[in-house]
């Protein structure tokens, strides 16, 4: 481990909405699930980076120019299989990471699906196609990052009434209440309990995982 936090933790995104909202969920569920963390100190405890120390995120679009600069390549199959949808291009990144001077504890792959949903088996390809030396955590939103957005406002829905109902006036019905049913373009799915499990508790885990203390 590196820098001044106890672990860090990388985040592969689109761009830097997507890193405010995959770390702040997942800062969340640390607080609340893990007790021996104080959230006053949450810095101590864990540093969100980028491919270096001192970025703050990996951009996707980033990865072939930075690969390709490192004379990185990821073909071929994994496990057998041919690869799917951003399997290479996640290979690539996850190279980057392993080859770095100081690799990360645990790295978030953040992504939507763009109603593609062999893109998360693509992620799911390169992850497990080496024993890579890092946790690696999916954070896949279907169909976009937006859904999650609004699955966190029902949270928050008494305090948000009035914003709420004064949305309902031009959009016909309250969106939180329908996430289900929105269009933009296609219609997005999305729950607030995937959100949740998706997006933190696997990093709840890699951190009690890598200090030695059980998981429940």
């Amino acid at each position: 481990m590196s820098g001044s936090a106890a672990y860090t933790f990388a985040v592969v995104c689109e761009a830097a909405a997507d890193l405010r909202l995959a770390a702040d969920l997942a800062d969340r569920i640390l607080c609340q699930e893990v007790k021996w963390i104080d959230p006053e100190n949450l810095d101590l405890y864990r540093q969100w980076r980028g491919l270096e120390l001192t970025d703050s995120n990996l951009e996707w679009h980033w990865v072939y120019r930075l690969a390709k600069k490192q004379n990185l390549r990821a073909h071929g199959h994994f496990r057998g299989e041919p690869g799917v949808l951003d399997a290479a291009l996640t290979r690539k990144a996850l190279l980057l990471f392993a080859k770095s001077r100081h690799p990360p504890d645990a790295i978030i792959l953040s992504c939507d699906t763009d109603d593609k949903e062999e893109r998360r088996r693509g992620l799911e390809q390169a992850r497990s196609a080496s024993q890579w030396p890092f946790a690696i955590i999916l954070a896949v939103a279907h169909t976009k990052r937006e859904c999650w957005v609004l699955a966190g406002s029902i949270l928050a829905l008494s305090q948000r009434r009035v914003c709420l109902l004064s949305s309902d006036v031009s959009l016909g019905s309250i969106p939180a209440c329908r996430l289900r049913s929105l269009q933009q373009p296609r219609r997005m799915l999305c729950g607030t309990q995937s959100v949740f499990w998706i997006a933190s508790w696997p990093v709840v885990r890699t951190v009690k995982r890598i200090a030695g203390r059980p998981v429940i």
